[in-house]
């Protein structure tokens, strides 16, 4: 994955406040990189659009969990049903991953 501060920026469609804003925005950037690229949906060409999408979904969650970000310490810190539903599908997790065929 190539996902990096501007590309959390393009995702929330508003400019950083501040250097340290951009400076967050690019550790979760970095941190859904780092998750993202081992993982098959990654390395396959048809569905790489499919997982830079998961990647820059996980990197705005993580983005806003900032110290001083939009949701308050230790509350809703673990994503919604609805956003682990649609990490997982992009990223082929869990229930969500392709059949193996043996």
């Amino acid at each position: 994955m190539d996902l990096d501060a501007s590309s959390v920026g393009g995702a929330l469609g508003i400019p950083f406040a501040s250097p340290t804003d951009e400076a967050w925005a690019q550790l979760a950037a970095d941190a859904a990189n780092e998750f993202v690229a081992p993982l098959p949906v990654a390395n396959d060409p048809f569905t790489e659009n499919q997982a830079r999408h998961g990647a820059t979904m996980l990197a705005v969650w993580l983005y806003k969990r900032r110290p001083g970000g939009t949701v308050e310490p230790g509350f809703e810190f673990t994503p919604t049903s609805d956003e682990v539903t649609a990490f997982y599908t992009l990223l082929q997790l869990g229930r969500h991953a392709p059949p193996v065929i043996a």
